[in-house]
């Protein structure tokens, strides 16, 4: 899960999500996901855990072409 939201933050036009797959061959395994409207809305909990902060790296940039005059 880390490395696929590393890899959108890195390039987010590849952020397509996540396609949730459940087994429908046998009885009894649906999974229901509420919308924050419901009487019990989903819950996201980020923990962040601190470490060595990372600069990001530069990009280099085109040299833009000179105007004609």
């Amino acid at each position: 899960m880390i490395a696929d939201v590393q890899s959108w933050v890195n390039n987010p036009a590849s952020n397509f999500g996540w396609l949730v797959l459940g087994d429908e061959s046998t009885i009894a395994t649906a999974k229901r996901f509420d919308t924050r409207e419901s009487a019990s809305p989903p819950v996201l909990t980020i923990q962040y855990i601190s470490g060595p902060r990372v600069l990001p790296t530069p990009r280099p940039r085109p040299t833009p072409a000179p105007r004609p005059s």
